[in-house]
């Protein structure tokens, strides 16, 4: 039995259970309460400044991810980093995988559970990845990293840690190599926002991320692998 069958199994995770309308409708509901979040912030704020002095530091910074003037081409930059940093990943890990002397082939598949298979679970599983990569830099990235960033002497600090929280929670149903590349991709994210860019960059970066391991690093390495043998 194939290595990504077992865990699979061990896991009893499919893909079918990872794309289909009820994953879809807990983004949505998630993104409703996101928006409840904010709406909840700006009652506090309205009409009230010296109780929630550090509330509005944030809301300024949040406001300013944004109100970028040139969005569409933070977006197109965004799309080349996700595609660069996606493909610096697989590098990294066909590095990992000769290093350790493992079979390239199996390396590449270990977690092919999680691959769309059917055209169903394909197109859900591209409007799935366009909502929540979104949803989670506005969370992580707007929400929490704001909030930490001002608590540290140092940003870099604030980013490892939830760089750190951010793997843990993706990382479980992949394997520790698979966070490692998590934890180091959420780094270039939270330094993109430290850096000043805005939420649209990082929101297009992650997004390609997603959906290139979804659907075209399969194509592009998993099936040459497999021709070359």
């Amino acid at each position: 039995m194939n290595s990504h069958k077992e865990l699979e199994n061990k896991l009893k995770v499919s893909p079918d259970m990872l794309w289909n309308k009820e994953v879809m409708k807990q983004q949505v509901f998630t993104a409703v309460f996101v928006l409840a979040v904010y709406a909840v912030i700006l009652f506090l704020l309205k009409g009230s400044f010296k109780p929630f002095l550090g509330l509005h530091r944030w809301h300024e910074s949040f406001i300013d991810l944004f109100m970028t003037p040139k969005w569409y081409k933070e977006i197109f930059m965004g799309i080349i980093a996700g595609t660069l940093i996606s493909h610096l990943i697989v590098g990294l890990d066909l590095l990992v995988g000769s290093i350790m002397r493992k079979d390239i082939r199996k390396w590449l598949h270990r977690t092919d559970y999680l691959l769309p298979r059917t055209s169903s679970e394909k197109k859900w599983a591209f409007s799935i990845t366009l909502l929540a990569s979104t949803l989670e830099e506005i969370i992580f990235r707007a929400y929490i990293l704001l909030a930490i960033l001002p608590i540290w002497s140092h940003p870099i600090w604030a980013v490892l840690l939830l760089s750190a929280a951010f793997a843990l929670l993706h990382g479980s149903l992949q394997g520790f190599w698979s966070t490692v590349w998590i934890f180091l991709v959420s780094i270039a994210l939270c330094l993109s926002i430290v850096a000043g860019l805005s939420i649209y960059f990082v929101a297009a970066m992650h997004i390609l991320v997603n959906l290139n391991n979804l659907f075209v690093i399969p194509i592009l390495y998993y099936k040459k692998k497999k021709n070359q043998e």
